[in-house]
């Protein structure tokens, strides 16, 4: 009987062993074009400013998120962005804009250069995540508010991109892809 008890204590060894082997974590960044990298920016430009992107609390949150269903999300516990999404996403914008707007001075937005900004961007996304349809889901809202006697501009904007793979690489190229047509939006705003 002893001979049974120990191949028991031997396989629960085994067993317990395997289970609790570590699963990597994964921490993920928007990419940013590599010409967008060495722009020089001319300080005389007129300054456009970007404000920090609004994402609501379950998007703002470290996880890369999926949606499964029309009504249930999953929030990564594995697949991480290794910094605030919302400071990651508006400065994808700003970079990408000073490549697109050569009349502009993109920026982040400072309270102290207000008063000679020539527009203000804000962005509300309220998706910003995978699909179980195999794209990724970029919407909200825009508003471009001119400092001068131009009208604001204020529009919805929905982007589907398709997957070129599975997997989480995939879901953050194609959400990169995404706020770079974002950023066309934008730019298209300002001719």
């Amino acid at each position: 009987m002893k001979p049974f008890y120990g191949v028991l204590v031997l396989l629960a060894l085994l067993l317990t062993g395997c289970s609790t082997s570590k699963v990597p974590t994964h921490l993920y960044v928007l990419p940013l074009e590599k010409s967008n990298l060495t722009v020089s920016v001319n300080s005389q430009l007129p300054i456009v400013m970007v404000k920090e992107v609004v994402l609501p609390e379950y998007l703002n949150d470290r996880s890369l998120v999926y949606r499964v269903s029309d009504s249930q999300i999953v929030q990564a516990k594995k697949h991480l962005w290794a910094d605030k999404i919302s400071s990651q996403i508006t400065q994808k914008i700003i970079s990408g804009l000073q490549t697109k707007l050569s009349g502009f001075r993109p920026t982040s937005y400072k309270i102290s250069d207000k008063h000679s900004a020539y527009a203000e961007i804000s962005i509300q996304l309220n998706l910003f995540n995978g699909s179980f349809e195999g794209v990724a889901e970029v919407s909200g809202t825009l508003e471009v508010k001119y400092l001068s006697e131009r009208p604001a501009v204020i529009e919805p904007f929905s982007f589907s991109i398709p997957l070129d793979t599975d997997g989480y690489p995939a879901l953050v190229g194609a959400l990169s892809n995404g706020v770079d047509q974002l950023t066309l939006k934008i730019a298209s705003t300002f001719e």
